[in-house]
């Protein structure tokens, strides 16, 4: 990975969910090479092996699976055999949360799947989230930015531009949090 390179998690560096339960993806998103490589990705992938079921209609059907790598964008997996997989599933990991996604390829019993969703679907997970949306609404940024207008930025040309980066931060932020 390039210096340049950007590394996130989607729970934050280090950090693990507060059930204690998570997917452990990290998405490295770095300039692109020089040269054109034959496969080209967003995002590295990690090699793991992880159980899961694949979940779709009608209602209760699912397959096992096990994950063998997965980056911030999806999953390659494998089933034990050859299955057709429909278009849009959900993906529950053992232990761990359920997300939507997209069947992008399948090959035999090896599938590629796209997350079609920023946070995962489970209940716990989406109570999480609208309470930090709710604390970042309690912490009134906009109220601050909106005061330091007031004050004209102290007359200070990189508070401005601090405070206005931030107020578009959380914006973002508070529409990516259910």
């Amino acid at each position: 990975m390039s210096p340049s390179a950007d590394v996130t998690s989607p729970n934050g560096p280090g950090s693990e969910p507060a059930d204690g339960v998570g997917l452990e993806i990290f998405c490295a998103v770095a300039e692109a090479p020089a040269f054109a490589p034959a496969e080209q990705r967003r995002a590295k992938r990690q090699r793991v092996l992880k159980m899961a079921e694949l979940v779709f209609d009608p209602p209760g059907t699912f397959i096992d699976c096990v994950v063998i790598d997965e980056s911030c964008f999806g999953v390659m997996l494998e089933t034990m055999e050859i299955t057709q997989v429909p278009e849009r599933v959900k993906i529950r990991f053992v232990g761990g949360p359920t997300f939507s996604a997209l069947r992008r390829w399948a090959d035999g019993n090896k599938v590629g799947l796209e997350f079609a969703g920023l946070f995962p679907e489970d209940e716990a997970t989406k109570r999480q989230a609208r309470a930090v949306k709710n604390v970042l609404k309690e912490a009134c940024v906009h109220a601050a930015v909106q005061m330091l207008r007031e004050l004209d930025f102290f007359e200070n040309a990189e508070l401005r531009a601090a405070a206005e980066q931030a107020e578009i931060a959380i914006a973002k932020l508070e529409s990516a949090l259910l």
